[in-house]
């Protein structure tokens, strides 16, 4: 059947059983064909097909308050709610959010894109309801993985005293990006668990049997006070799917140049090598083996590789312990998620100068996944801790280069590093030492100071626009600086540009102003980075250009000082 340009629940609460059934199949078949992006969400929302259009046949969305918790798995929530029409923009600049967003749509009441938020958000929700005494229901939807996240056991631990009106549904697939960890999922005590805590508990039952969860779910509709369902459902592969409804599978397009690494192949390759010459090195991620390559370490280092699940705060605590403990700890962290974790850097690692060392991933822009994924902030929120030294690499040279020296310090390094493959550049290799750079080009008027992989762009501009005039310095360190050094290598200069792939509030900019102000008060200053705003989605290269970090742009800029 096909779904109507006015498609939303309105229209099909009232459809028999089985023009219901019909649809489920009608909706999928949409997903798969209008949207071939971001495979892990898709299979996610494939996999709860029949749950989202159970939820929205029985309750009375968006009066009803329905909240996704990440929001990977809304796709059909999307499709069957009011975008089924512009759905094939999902992920594209300007187009549909991968995640919630209360933006797009009343059927989003609350936005997404980090893990287990959804059931403190929905007892906000409720709370609310009752304060204002509001007559609707509530519901959130939370996977197992996200559950093994630290905030939802607050949560649960809060609201299992109120008598607030919650359904929590829990989509059991035992399964997350990586496979699942820790003792609830291991050992099945999630009854147990809820019941500890004061929520009522069924199931569990098929989540992919709509009869049975359209009879549920009309059950919860009836009943009061905080209460789980718990329901099994199966993630099936692209190709599975594309079998079961007939699709042809459209040849897949590669664009990764294969003969250029990725930064996380080039970290963990260093981190092999090192860890195989010190065997005090451990590796601790929370829930992304794959994502950072560390599975390949897994692999030769299994009782030295730490997944400890969606729980950022203890991963930081945990390896503080190691630390304290001898042992030498690497942490893990996409830039955006190190910020879940920002008491314990400060409190548990910095203040008593444990040498733990952060590798920060998917700094700076990351494309599709948006402003909840943009590494924008580890810069501004790392910068005023004392005791930690913060690095950025030019080149993946540089990241191992980094990797070797934070590995021999006795407090902190922080390492941020992009998604995706190495920018070719080959400059000279100078050893790293604390506060050291490295001055590519030399100028006589203006010089750009740049950090991190964003320099590669700069050493292009410069190339093509051979000014004698321009320098630039790659930097290297945000802290510390070789002060005496780095006031030597600017005195020359009338104007400094900082290059930076990340806020320009806090970050760079602002660090190189107050030096400036301090040591060379006379300079010019221009920050190029991200402004004071969020960084919607599209390709990295779309909002590079939207954001003047682009090869072109930086060429742009220089232009109107020389």
């Amino acid at each position: 059947m096909p779904l109507p340009s006015d498609f939303n629940p309105k229209v099909y609460r009232t459809f028999s059983p089985e023009k219901l059934n019909a649809l489920c199949t009608a909706a999928a078949r949409y997903a798969l064909m209008q949207t071939q992006e971001k495979e892990g969400h898709l299979v996610s929302s494939l996999a709860v097909t029949e749950l989202t259009l159970a939820l929205h046949y029985i309750f009375n969305t968006p009066e009803d308050i329905l909240i996704w918790d990440v929001g990977h798995q809304a796709y059909l929530h999307k499709i069957l709610t009011d975008r089924a029409p512009i759905f094939t923009s999902n992920r594209k600049k300007d187009g549909l959010s991968g995640f919630t967003s209360r933006i797009e749509s009343p059927f989003d009441p609350f936005g997404a894109g980090h893990s287990s938020t959804c059931i403190s958000a929905i007892g906000g929700f409720a709370e609310a309801a009752r304060l204002q005494e509001i007559s609707r229901k509530h519901i959130a939807v939370i996977g197992d993985g996200a559950l093994t996240g630290g905030m939802a056991y607050e949560a649960l631990n809060y609201l299992g005293t109120t008598g607030l009106d919650i359904l929590l549904i829990l989509n059991d697939n035992e399964s997350s990006i990586d496979p699942n960890v820790g003792a609830l999922h291991e050992f099945q005590s999630y009854e147990e668990l809820f019941q500890s805590l004061g929520w009522g508990y069924s199931g569990p039952i098929n989540g992919h049997s709509l009869p049975d969860l359209i009879k549920q779910l009309t059950r919860e509709k009836d009943a009061s006070g905080t209460r789980v369902l718990h329901i099994k459902t199966k993630k099936k592969s692209l190709v599975s799917w594309k079998e079961e409804l007939g699709i042809s599978a459209a040849p897949t397009l590669n664009p990764t140049n294969t003969l250029q690494k990725t930064y996380q192949d080039i970290f963990t390759d260093q981190l092999i090598a090192l860890a195989k010459q010190d065997e005090r090195i451990v590796a601790i991620t929370p829930a992304m083996l794959s994502g950072s390559s560390l599975n390949r370490f897994k692999e030769i280092f299994p009782q030295r590789t730490f997944d400890v699940g969606i729980a950022e705060q203890h991963a930081v605590t945990f390896a503080a312990g190691l630390a304290a403990s001898g042992m030498k700890p690497i942490v893990h962290l996409y830039s955006t998620f190190a910020q879940r974790a920002y008491d314990q850097i400060i409190h548990d690692v910095a203040l008593q100068t444990l040498p733990v060392v952060f590798a920060l991933d998917r700094a700076g822009l990351v494309g599709e996944d948006g402003a909840t994924h943009h590494g924008a902030f580890d810069l501004s929120f790392l910068n005023p801790i004392p005791n930690l030294q913060i690095l950025a690499p030019m080149t993946g040279a540089e990241l191992e280069q980094m990797l070797d020296y934070a590995f021999s310090q006795n407090g902190p390094v922080s390492i941020r590093f992009p998604r995706g493959s190495e920018e070719v550049f080959r400059g000279e290799d100078l050893p790293v030492e604390p506060g050291s750079f490295r001055e590519l080009k030399k100028g006589e008027k203006l010089c750009v100071v740049s950090l991190g992989t964003i320099g590669v762009r700069v050493e292009n501009a410069l190339e093509t626009l051979d000014e004698k005039n321009l320098g630039h310095i790659d930097l290297r360190f945000l802290k510390p600086w070789n002060d005496e050094a780095l006031k030597e290598a600017l005195a020359p200069y009338e104007h400094i540009i900082t290059a930076e792939e990340g806020s320009l509030r806090g970050g760079l900019h602002d660090a190189m102003a107050t030096w400036l102000a301090q040591h060379l008060p006379t300079k010019k200053l221009t920050g190029l980075g991200l402004q004071d705003k969020f960084v919607s989605h599209g390709s990295v290269s779309e909002l590079e250009d939207d954001m003047g970090m682009s090869t072109s742009s930086i060429k742009q800029l220089l232009r109107k000082f020389i």
